[in-house]
């Protein structure tokens, strides 16, 4: 089998990651024998309609959420399902800034696969000192030893934090599913529901069993699923990049960041500018560019600065790596101009083309409910076949999970949808979630985008392991949709309330620590009593 081109960018890829690609191939032939062996899989067929690739899932958006997504699925069905994910870039590249995966994030990578928690781990670094300096340079206060605190962390509950690249963290994710799951270069315009699933129109349209909108702040998906307008601008602009380690910044493993004293990093409500210079753990193909910049900054003093910034612009790339163009570097020295020379000579000397300029965006999570019964009797009214046993449960992983038409009216694929998805415009039931309505749903900041706690990418990864555990015990239907979103929303709320940095150790530990996932590579029977993924969690009450 030919070794799977992971990488897009330029440069020849070591005899070493060569060696794993065909390992990890050999390993997904296996287990497509296996399957075979087992059950004949459903060839892939066109719809007679729109002539549209059938397939089983569909993700938009080939981020780390919407891969991680995947690979979840993927674990989940032990690669009895064809996923898709549809990324509008037309290649990936080194970009993005920096993650830490935290307890909970560690958790559920490893409710995936064990194995992927160490390749993540096994790139990641550990931060041993912060230093906090003023904005004129002067030092606030520095942690020398953290190593105690995160052994003990380790001991009590087995993971130990580390930080890795944005870009590192999507690339072992793309690594991890079978070739040919991610399609570059594929813009969704619209798409349209019928009897039996969701025709996504691209050229050539797909026809998916599911739809998963992993799309981002401005999620296509999400505009027309829940027709609920744009994302709230929290007032902060962003700048970020990724660089060598060059003289001026620190030494290794320590993390520096410029605030006014007792001011928090990136709130909202803050209302001066912030800056972070932080290592992270990279690949060999990105070893050079193992740090990140991170400047913040109210809308008030960007355009104090003199620089416009226009948050209602669809232009604007609100997502980690789409720079909008060479004048973001500009921009930054401009708003930053009298931070610190050690701290802007490191900025000043970035490529341009490889900075990037967003704003911080919000969902408003509080008014959010969801009526359990109704929801339930909806989802039940819309999905006509239900896994009763493990042969149905076999089925529902491929033609048998198509419901029948209702009141005789046949395929309605031809009739376009609003943004809310007209009821009027076809005659099956459609269950309405928080998130998603009928076949299709959201995760990752699609769904619930907040301020940058450091939790957003831990989320959209929690978000795949819940899915993917519901569909499997559900079944590719509206139902397992709907119960992924209302076991979601409570938890979401939670881990945005006492995720953040300014969350007491007791707090983390209950809502962070202790809480996991169930695994998705286990036997579904030995969980057949479980109705939630999440286990040892209590939410707040709202």
């Amino acid at each position: 089998m030919a070794t799977r081109l992971h990488c897009n960018w330029s440069g020849a890829r070591s005899a070493q990651s060569i060696a794993v690609h065909h390992l990890r191939d050999a390993r997904f032939q296996r287990i497509q024998i296996r399957n075979a062996a087992v059950r004949v899989k459903a060839p892939v067929r066109m719809t007679t309609k729109a002539c549209a690739t059938e397939i089983d899932v569909a993700i938009v958006g080939g981020g780390p959420g919407g891969l991680a997504a995947a690979a979840a699925i993927t674990s989940a069905f032990d690669n009895s399902l064809n996923v898709k994910v549809f990324e509008i870039q037309k290649a990936y590249k080194p970009q993005g800034s920096v993650i830490a995966l935290a307890v909970n994030c560690q958790y559920a990578l490893e409710a995936i696969d064990p194995g992927m928690l160490s390749r993540f781990t096994s790139k990641g670094i550990q931060i041993h000192e912060q230093i906090h300096r003023d904005t004129t340079g002067k030092i606030v206060r520095a942690t020398e030893n953290l190593d105690q605190a995160i052994d003990v962390l380790e001991q009590k509950y087995k993971k130990r934090p580390v930080v890795i690249g944005w870009h590192e963290c999507r690339q072992l994710l793309f690594e991890e599913l079978p070739p040919e799951t991610v399609e570059f270069d594929k813009q969704m315009t619209h798409y349209v529901q019928d009897d039996h699933g969701v025709t996504l129109h691209f050229q050539p349209a797909v026809h998916a069993k599911l739809l998963v909108g992993a799309d981002g702040y401005f999620s296509k998906v999400r505009t027309q699923c829940l027709d609920d307008g744009p994302p709230t601008f929290s007032k902060s602009v962003h700048w970020r990049a990724r660089v060598g380690w060059q003289e001026g910044m620190p030494k290794s493993n320590t993390a520096v960041k410029y605030t006014l004293p007792g001011m928090p990093m990136w709130s909202p409500a803050a209302e001066s500018r912030g800056a972070l210079v932080i290592p992270m753990g990279t690949m060999e193909s990105t070893k050079d560019k193992g740090w990140t910049w991170i400047l913040g900054a109210p809308i008030a003093e960007v355009r104090k600065a003199g620089v416009h910034f226009d948050p209602s612009a669809r232009t604007a790339k609100a997502i980690q790596g789409d720079a909008e163009s060479s004048s973001a570097l500009e921009n930054a020295l401009k708003v930053f101009s009298d931070f610190p020379p050690e701290l802007m000579g490191v900025v000043r000397q970035t490529d341009p083309a490889t900075v990037t300029q967003h704003g911080l965006y919000m969902r408003d999570l509080s008014g959010l409910t969801v009526d359990a019964e109704d929801s339930d009797t909806q989802a039940s009214m819309s999905d006509s076949m239900q896994p009763s046993s493990s042969d149905d449960k076999e089925n529902n992983s491929h033609d048998a999970l198509r419901a029948a038409p209702q009141n005789g009216t046949g395929d309605q694929s031809d009739r376009p949808t609003n943004g809310a998805g007209s009821a009027a415009a076809h005659d099956t039931p459609r269950s309405k979630g928080i998130w998603g309505q009928g076949r299709v749903t959201l995760v990752g900041d699609a769904a619930h985008a907040t301020i940058n706690n450091g939790q957003g990418f831990c989320l959209a990864v929690e978000d795949g392991v819940v899915l993917a555990w519901h569909l499997r015990r559900q079944g590719l239907c509206q139902q397992a949709l709907r119960m992924y979103e209302k076991e979601r929303l409570p938890r979401v709320r939670t881990v945005y309330q006492k995720g953040n940095s300014a969350a007491s150790a007791q707090d983390k530990e209950e809502y962070l620590y202790k809480p996991t996932f169930k695994a998705l590579w286990r036997k579904q029977e030995d969980q057949e009593d479980a109705t939630s993924c999440i286990t040892d969690f209590k939410p707040l009450e709202f």
